[in-house]
């Protein structure tokens, strides 16, 4: 009885041993999560971090010029256009400069074999033609992808490819790859559901930088750090992106700005040029304070004969557009539109001493009490009752009336303010003023704009959709891209 218990409890052990032999040897490998192999960063610096499928990074894309020779630029468009060839990627560069980076790559087998045998693989010819796979002397990958760019040093570990600037950048990583404790600690803030995710923290060094190159007086990184989080999700020629800023309200808080503003909502009907090229919404409500008005105060003055009461119709919700028709003699221009609403008395008032001091006598527009529209030598309006202002440089037969805020941008929520840009249309009006600058040069018209930069300009928006954006608050938002009509 023992012996046949012995024999039955061997037979099952051994079963066991080689069946769990067959199921391991058999099992593929697990890929590496690109995000493990980043290692963590010090506290004192700037730096980008990416996590994204490479199908999701056309909205990081942009069409190639081909005057591009910084170093920054080249780095740019490899690692980009890397990315785009793999299934996800994480990739972390120090800012400003790129000076350490990190990226990981998930790539297909065939392409981790060809780059094991020292060979570049046959689908990244297409993107990069003059690519070179070799070996350091330490016997890491050397890529490098174009005549242009720098070098970069690789390796490759359970279907992603490593890469840095240098063998101590890959030795960093395969750190955090075996040590869980010393690879990046990421929080998305910005839904977490969505693929791809892009984080932009700046310790103040990068707006230091920006504010010695605007000639700005005061250290603009004095009351950093910002997190600047994207959340995103691309689909064709459609998508949609939201942000988080935190930090920037410690920005703000010296001012008492982020106390002024409030979100409101957008109702009620307006006027919207045909078509319409864009339009910017913002409530500044409680931002035209004493301080703001002395900057004006000057100019002001000398354009209304002291009538410094004009710039208290900035004191709300100011509606913004570029559309339609305008003219100047005989020439066709984009229209500009300002809308003001709820200004009541003052907006009356405003609009008559407007017309009295350039000397017109407007044509009265239905529905307004004071002011109205002339249509030569050039288009102009400046209308207002109290309700609504109109003032502009537009032709009143190419304005739509009574147009909801909701059905051009789509949000209904509650929001600071919004933006709006048909880039096809923006791109049919630069077409427009460029057969203005030609017949400006052929008469001997000189310090016009460049024309083939202006046709560089029209073929880049051409290419792309409209865009609709809401800022909720100081520090959050959302916008949709999509094909214009």
């Amino acid at each position: 009885m023992k012996r046949g218990l012995f024999f039955w409890g061997a037979f099952i052990l051994v079963a066991v041993i080689i069946a769990g032999g067959f199921f391991y040897l058999g099992r593929k490998p697990s890929l590496l999560d690109p995000l493990n192999a980043i290692p963590e960063v010090e506290a004192d610096q700037s730096w980008l971090l990416l996590e994204s499928p490479g199908d999701q990074l056309s909205l990081l894309e942009w069409p190639e010029d081909k005057n591009e020779v910084s170093t920054v630029e080249v780095f740019t468009k490899d690692i980009l256009g890397l990315s785009s060839l793999s299934s996800k990627v994480a990739l972390w560069v120090q800012l400003p400069y790129g000076d350490r980076w990190y990226g990981a790559f998930q790539i297909p087998k065939e392409e981790i074999d060809s780059l094991r045998a020292l060979k570049t693989p046959e689908r990244w010819r297409s993107r990069f033609p003059n690519c070179v796979v070799g070996e350091t002397s330490e016997g890491a990958i050397k890529i490098k992808f174009s005549e242009d760019s720098e070098p970069v040093v690789g390796a490759v570990e359970r279907g992603t490819l490593l890469l840095s600037k240098d063998a101590h950048g890959l030795s960093k990583m395969y750190e955090a790859i075996e040590t869980p404790s010393k690879r990046m600690k990421v929080k998305w803030d910005v839904k977490p559901s969505l693929p791809a995710h892009l984080v932009v923290f700046d310790d103040g060094k990068l707006a230091s930088k920006l504010g010695e190159k605007l000639g700005v007086d005061e250290d603009l990184g004095k009351s950093l750090p910002l997190t600047f989080t994207l959340g995103w999700e691309s689909s064709d020629d459609r998508g949609n992106i939201f942000w988080n800023i935190n930090g920037l309200e410690d920005v703000f808080a010296s001012n008492d700005v982020a106390g002024l503003i409030e979100p409101i909502s957008w109702e009620g009907e307006f006027f919207v040029p045909d078509p319409l090229v864009a339009a910017f919404a913002f409530n500044a409500k409680g931002l035209v304070a004493d301080t703001m008005r002395e900057g004006f105060e000057e100019a002001a003055s000398k354009a209304y004969s002291e009538r410094k009461e004009l710039l208290e119709l900035l004191d709300g919700v100011i509606i913004s557009m570029v559309g339609g028709k305008s003219r100047v003699a005989l020439l066709s221009l984009p229209g500009i539109l300002v809308q003001l609403p709820e200004r009541g008395d003052k907006g009356v008032e405003a609009v008559n001493e407007l017309w009295d001091s350039f000397w017109l006598d407007p044509r009265p527009i239905e529905g307004f009490a004071a002011g109205g529209a002339v249509a030569f030598p050039f288009t102009l309006i400046g209308a207002a009752d109290e309700r609504l202002v109109l003032l502009g440089a537009i032709d009143l037969n190419t304005l739509i009336k009574n147009k909801s805020v909701t059905e051009i941008i789509g949000y209904d929520k509650p929001s600071l303010g919004w933006l709006y840009v048909d880039f096809p249309k923006a791109a049919e009006a630069l077409e427009d003023l460029q057969k203005i600058n030609s017949l400006s040069t052929k008469v001997g018209v000189t310090n016009t704009p460049d024309l083939e930069k202006i046709e560089q300009t029209i073929s880049r928006l051409k290419q792309l959709g409209r865009l609709k954006m809401v800022f909720y608050d100081l520090k959050s938002g959302e916008a949709r891209w999509e094909p214009s009509n």
